[in-house]
């Protein structure tokens, strides 16, 4: 079991071997992340839905960029707080990014990108997402590897709200995953967005992901509908 704060030291695959793992967890479903909510497709890391991997791949980006991490830990067993920064080099930070995950039959993040300088600000927003539906214990055995089939990957535009849709299905077609997020235009490899930040001003959009079983979607606990900022 994890530790009561949410944060164990775990042994990835490859690179830092002391590097801080934060777990989140409900029920059956749980997340483990690097301390800035990225999960990374070297490592034991990933968001696992009924014994699979359904998010192998979860990387925040600010004009190509990785935030410097701030602040990371659980909040309760369920959810988990992170906050980094994108500084310009050599001056003192100019975006502030929040990220606020819940779990509960799949994974809601709230996302906050805050403009904290006097200027405007433009920043391209990319969340890269991809799934590899790897068994639980491979994972943790570090006998994951590629499928022989790579899954397929579908993109859209839900609705009025221009609701960036990413789904992923297993060449089985029998797991998927399904990444949405309002304000945002889907790819093959995530999810994407173009800001331009007035002064002190801030964005926010909630990240949804559905696990899928046989074509259906599992709904999750926490819905868009209780987003605050």
């Amino acid at each position: 079991m994890a530790p009561e704060d949410g944060t164990f030291t775990g042994e990835a695959s490859s690179g830092d071997q002391s590097a801080a793992l934060v777990t989140v967890v409900e029920g059956s479903t749980f997340c483990l992340s690097g301390r800035s909510g990225d999960i990374e497709p070297d490592a034991a890391q990933g968001l696992f839905f009924r014994d699979t991997r359904i998010v192998s791949t979860w990387r925040l980006q600010l004009n190509g960029r990785s935030p410097q991490v701030l602040h990371a830990g659980s909040t309760e067993p369920y959810s988990a707080l992170f906050v980094s920064r994108l500084p310009a080099p050599g001056e003192e930070t100019k975006l502030l990014v929040e990220r606020r995950r819940y779990l509960g039959d799949g994974m809601r993040e709230d996302l906050v990108i805050r403009n904290l300088s006097r200027r405007q600000e433009h920043t391209t927003v990319t969340l890269q997402v991809a799934a590899d539906f790897a068994d639980l214990f491979a994972v943790k055995e570090g006998r994951a590897r590629p499928a022989a089939e790579p899954p397929s990957v579908s993109v859209s535009s839900d609705g009025d709200d221009d609701v960036g849709a990413l789904t992923v299905t297993s060449a089985s077609g029998e797991r998927g995953v399904r990444v949405t997020a309002a304000g945002t235009t889907a790819t093959q490899h995530g999810l994407h967005v173009e800001l331009v930040l007035p002064p002190r001003s801030s964005w926010s959009t909630t990240v949804l992901v559905t696990g899928v079983l046989s074509g259906v979607e599992t709904p999750g606990t926490f819905p868009a509908e209780n987003f605050v900022e």
